[in-house]
């Protein structure tokens, strides 16, 4: 049986590692859809209560922010804070 401390701990930390990877890949995929040859890559930062994202493309189109936005609003339905930032 584990301890009690540690297997909460590594719960959570394999819980955050999952959550890492599928938020990355949905946002890294709806971009890689949209604007595959621009697309740099895709960082997420984790704070309390929120995800910053970072989405670095070759080049910023008004199409990527609405992309971006709609994909924001897709997680405040839910409940969730996920803020994406299109940078170059």
């Amino acid at each position: 049986m584990l301890d009690d401390r540690h297997g909460s701990l590594s719960l959570f930390h394999i819980l955050e590692d999952a959550m890492n990877n599928d938020l990355h890949s949905y946002i890294h995929d709806a971009f890689q859809r949209h604007f595959a040859s621009d697309l740099i890559d895709v960082q997420l930062h984790f704070l309390p209560h929120e995800v910053l994202a970072s989405v670095r493309m070759n080049k910023i189109l008004p199409e990527m922010t609405a992309l971006a936005e709609a994909i924001e609003s897709e997680f405040e339905e839910l409940d969730r804070q996920v803020t994406i930032n299109v940078v170059v």
